[in-house]
């Protein structure tokens, strides 16, 4: 994809290999505050190299937990 990319003389500023997930679990609000802790626990130590989830929370309640 890149050499079809430059080729065309589009230039490319990134390209990176993403994980995503093929099936989403849906997490009410009551469990997104504590997996929002975990997830930022992990994402802080320095033993770990990235942090991949398939949780589903709505925007909103999202909002609500971070502020």
């Amino acid at each position: 994809m890149r050499e079809a990319l430059t080729g065309a003389g589009i230039e490319i500023d990134s390209a990176d290999v993403t994980q995503r997930p093929k099936v989403r679990v849906p997490v009410d609000e009551s469990d997104a505050a504590r997996l929002m802790k975990l997830i930022d626990a992990l994402e802080e130590s320095d033993d770990v190299g990235a942090v991949h989830a398939n949780y589903d929370v709505d925007a909103s309640v999202l909002e609500r937990i971070a502020g």
